[in-house]
């Protein structure tokens, strides 16, 4: 028995339900856009676009098959997409097409835009052509308008879980206020009476060398938890800002002049790039944020390498990245670098970056950790220009 070796081409149903199912798993509209685009083409017609409402800019031409790449981007403020704008398309085939037909793709969402079926034919479409092109182009605007709604459910959720979050953080600084305070009269002041105890006695041991020594060594104990007991009020009971005008390349060069006298910078190499840029900003604020980065950044180096201070700007922002040439961050604590008591060196609070990035923020602004090509760290200061 012969058999054919030809084959059936695909109903009608098959081609619904096989570009179904490509939507089915797509959830970029975009890539809805450019699903229909494809299928349309393959209806045998010369040409599909896709073309999408662009707000006030009017139609825009987002998806092209059967014409050239150029066309992509063709758009036609204030233009009729039924009307003038179909007529543009038209005469940018240069003369292949003479025949167009318009299915706007509508849903829940309102009118995201059309498919555009062009042919050279000026006979009467194919009614099957038609009736499958309007089932497409109508199951692409459902997809769309779902994918819209998928997307501003996610935006919500991420709001939500964001509202929660600053909501526990509220509360965990509201405790941290109310021990800060017990700390500071419980704690501090007994600290300072013993302070200054200890300096009048070791101004009388100056003929006892060793037994000096040794109030020195305690003084020096009071201070670093002096320190870190300032450091715990800082993050508890944060200061708003007091705004002025900041030109970020000579702030950056006055801190660099700062760092390269502390001792943890020896042998490091300091330097200022970039050109002009101002911003509002808590001077001395700031100053605190950026030489704690840098010292964190020789610290990470141990006495060896290079740390740049790079100011730029990007649209609406001004920014000041302190990098560093060292091992950089491993990657299981990127995720908690900047979380409260969090640290990695012993001695430490961990509350310099959380501290750094409260400064930050309250500028209304953005305290990130990067992942250089090259290695090393990079935290970037976003400000408000």
């Amino acid at each position: 028995m012969a058999t054919s070796s030809t084959h059936e081409a695909p109903s009608a149903i098959e081609l619904l339900v096989g570009f179904s199912r490509l939507l089915a798993s797509a959830v970029d509209p975009a890539e809805i856009l450019a699903h229909l685009a494809t299928a349309a083409f393959g209806l045998q017609v010369s040409a599909s676009v896709v073309i999408g409402m662009g707000g006030g800019e009017g139609p825009r031409v987002l998806h092209v098959r059967g014409l050239p790449d150029s066309l992509l981007g063709l758009t036609s403020a204030g233009v009729d997409l039924d009307g003038d704008f179909i007529q543009l398309l038209i005469d940018a085939s240069a003369g292949s097409c003479s025949d167009a037909r318009t299915y706007p793709l509508v849903s829940g969402g309102g009118l995201y835009g059309a498919l555009v079926l062009l042919d050279q034919r000026a006979v009467e479409p194919n009614r099957a052509t038609e009736e499958l092109a309007e089932a497409m182009t109508n199951l692409a605007a459902v997809a769309l308008d779902k994918a819209f709604h998928e997307a501003e459910l996610r935006r919500t959720l991420d709001d939500l879980r964001q509202s929660r979050e600053a909501l526990l953080r509220s509360e965990r600084l509201r405790i941290l206020g109310e021990m800060a305070a017990v700390v500071t009269h419980e704690v501090r002041n007994p600290l300072a009476a013993m302070g200054g105890a200890l300096q009048i006695l070791e101004g009388r041991l100056a003929s006892a060398p060793s037994e000096q020594k040794i109030v020195r060594m305690v003084l020096d104990r009071l201070a670093g938890l002096n320190a870190m007991i300032t450091e715990l009020l800082t993050y508890a009971r944060p200061k708003e800002p007091n705004l002025g005008p900041v030109e970020l390349v000579k702030f950056a060069r006055e801190a660099v002049e700062s760092a390269a006298s502390d001792p943890a910078s020896a042998g490091i190499s300091l330097t200022v790039i970039g050109s002009a840029v101002s911003c509002r900003a808590d001077r001395d604020q700031l100053w605190g944020v950026v030489l704690n980065l840098v010292l964190n950044a020789s610290q990470a180096l141990k006495g060896r390498g290079e740390i740049t201070l790079a100011v730029g700007r990007t649209p609406g922002w001004a920014e000041l990245a302190v990098c560093d040439n060292g091992p950089g961050v491993p990657e299981e604590l990127r995720a908690r670098i900047f979380e409260p008591f969090f640290t990695t060196r012993g001695g430490g609070t961990g509350l310099g970056l959380a501290i750094a990035r409260g400064v930050v923020e309250r500028h209304n602004g953005a305290l990130d950790l990067l992942n250089p090509e090259g290695g090393g760290a990079v935290f970037r200061i976003r400000l408000p220009a």
